[in-house]
C-alpha cells in the first residue's frame, strides 16, 4: 500500500458496535490536526517540494468506495442523488447557480459509479457522486477472517482546459452503504499543476479563482483511475486485513463556468506574524491570507518551529472564531520539510452560513500531550487569546 493515511478517507465503522460520542469543534480540530500533524512527519518531500496531504475526513460513518471503467455511460434519469448541499446541512438548492448537474454514470467490472453534482470552489472541486459494487465478482477475493469489504478510489486525475491538476489534498464524506450502493462527497484541491506528466507539480499555491475568465466556459475531465478494496480483519488493524488495487479508466466529462463563485469570493491579505515563546518553545506562524467564498472558509499561513520542537507531543496551530465567539470548524493540512521546521498550511472551514459572518478571529493555540496517553488529563490546549488577529468581514 503506497499510502497507509490514505485509508483514514475510507474506513468503516460499525456504529452498533460502539458507543456515540458528540465531539465538540475543539475536540475536532484536536483529532484533525493531530492526524495531520502526524502525517506532515511522515511526508519527506522530493526535492524540497511541498506537497499537501491528504486530509482524513472527520465524518466516519460506515464506508466503500467504488471505481468505475468506460464500458458504458449513459445519463441517469431514474434517481437523482444527493445534491451538495445535503453535506453541509445546508437549504435545498441553496448552491444553485454555483453548480452543476452531470447526473453520468461510468460501469465496468461490475462497479458503477455515478456523478450527480459538480461545484467548482475556491482552489478545490467538490463532487456528489455514488458507488454501486452489487454486480462486482467478489469471487477472486483473498479468503480469510475478514469482517467486511470498503471500496474506495485510490487515484483520480483532474483537467480544466487541458491543465492536469496533482491530487495533492482530498477529503470525503461518506452516506452508510445501503444495498452495496453508497453516495459520498468527494472534495479535491486544485492548487498544483503539472506541466510535462511527470507525476510532480510544477506550479504550486495556484489561485484558480484568481486565473480564470469569467466569461468562459472550461471543459474538465475526472478520471478516476484506481479503485481499492480494503478486506477489514475481525480486529481493527490486524495483520491479517488486506488490501486490493484494480488499475481502470473511468472518465466524466462536464463544463463549468465559476463567475459566479469568484464574483461572489472574497480575498483579504493579512501578511502578518505571530511569535510564539513559551516556556523553551519557540514557534511563528506567518498568517497570509484569508478567502471567503459562498461554501467555504480559507485561511493560507505557514509555520515555523525552532530547534527542540517535538512532533510527537507538541505543535503549535490556528483555531478560528466568529464575531460570537463560536469555533468555526475545520481541519488544517499541510506539508513540510523533512525536519519538521517548516509547515505550509491550509485551513479549510465550510461555515454553516456566510451571511452571518461579520468577523473572524485568529487565535493560535498550542496543543502538547505529558505523555503517550489518550486520557484526557494528560492532553492540554494553550490559547494565546493576546495575540489572536481578528478581521472585519465585509
Amino acid at each position: 500500500m503506497d499510502n497507509k493515511y490514505k485509508l483514514f478517507n475510507d474506513m468503516s465503522i460499525e456504529d452498533n458496535d460502539y458507543k456515540q460520542y458528540i465531539l465538540s469543534d475543539i475536540d475536532k480540530n484536536r483529532i484533525f490536526n493531530s492526524v495531520n500533524t502526524q502525517i506532515n512527519k511522515q511526508n519527506k518531500l522530493k526535492k524540497n517540494k511541498f506537497k499537501k496531504l491528504i486530509t482524513a475526513s472527520i465524518v466516519c460513518v460506515s464506508i466503500s468506495i467504488v471505481t468505475l471503467s468506460n464500458d458504458r455511460v449513459w445519463a441517469v434519469f431514474e434517481n437523482i442523488g444527493r445534491q451538495i448541499e445535503y453535506y453541509f446541512g445546508k437549504q435545498e438548492n441553496e448552491f444553485n447557480g454555483y453548480k452543476v448537474s452531470v447526473n453520468e454514470s461510468v460501469e465496468d467490472k461490475g462497479i458503477k459509479m455515478t456523478l450527480y453534482e459538480v461545484l467548482l470552489d475556491d482552489g478545490q472541486i467538490l463532487l456528489s457522486m455514488n458507488m454501486d459494487h452489487s454486480k462486482f465478482d467478489e469471487s477472486n477475493l483473498k479468503k480469510g477472517l475478514y469482517k467486511n469489504k470498503n471500496y474506495y478510489w485510490n487515484k483520480a486525475s483532474v483537467y480544466i482546459d487541458n491543465k492536469k491538476f496533482i491530487l495533492d489534498s482530498t477529503s470525503t464524506i461518506f452516506e452508510k452503504e445501503k444495498e452495496n450502493k453508497q453516495d459520498f462527497l468527494s472534495t479535491i484541491s486544485l492548487t498544483s499543476i503539472d506541466n510535462n506528466d511527470d507525476g510532480y507539480a510544477d506550479i504550486e499555491n495556484y489561485q484558480l479563482l484568481d486565473n480564470i475568465d469569467v466569461n468562459k466556459d472550461y471543459e474538465m475531465k475526472v478520471v478516476f483511475e484506481e479503485i481499492g478494496i480494503h478486506q477489514v480483519g475481525l480486529l481493527p488493524g490486524a495483520k491479517y486485513d488486506n488490501f486490493i488495487d484494480i488499475d481502470g479508466k473511468w472518465e466524466f466529462n462536464f463544463i463549468v463556468n465559476g463567475h459566479k463563485i469568484k464574483d461572489e469570493t472574497k480575498t483579504y491579505d493579512i501578511n502578518k506574524s505571530i511569535k510564539i515563546e513559551d516556556e523553551g518553545f519557540k514557534a511563528e506562524l506567518d498568517i497570509k491570507m484569508l478567502r471567503i467564498s459562498p461554501v467555504s472558509t480559507k485561511l493560507i499561513y505557514n509555520i515555523k518551529m525552532g530547534e527542540g520542537y517535538e512532533f510527537k507531543n507538541r505543535y503549535i496551530d490556528i483555531e478560528l472564531q466568529d464575531q460570537d465567539g463560536n469555533i468555526i470548524g475545520g481541519g488544517s493540512s499541510g506539508g513540510g520539510n523533512a525536519e519538521g521546521t517548516y509547515m505550509n498550511m491550509e485551513l479549510e472551514v465550510y461555515q454553516s452560513d456566510i451571511n452571518k459572518l461579520s468577523s473572524i478571529k485568529i487565535v493560535p493555540y498550542q496543543y502538547y500531550r505529558e505523555k503517550d496517553s489518550r486520557n484526557s488529563k494528560y492532553n492540554h490546549i494553550i490559547k494565546y487569546e493576546e495575540k489572536a488577529i481578528t478581521l472585519d468581514i465585509k
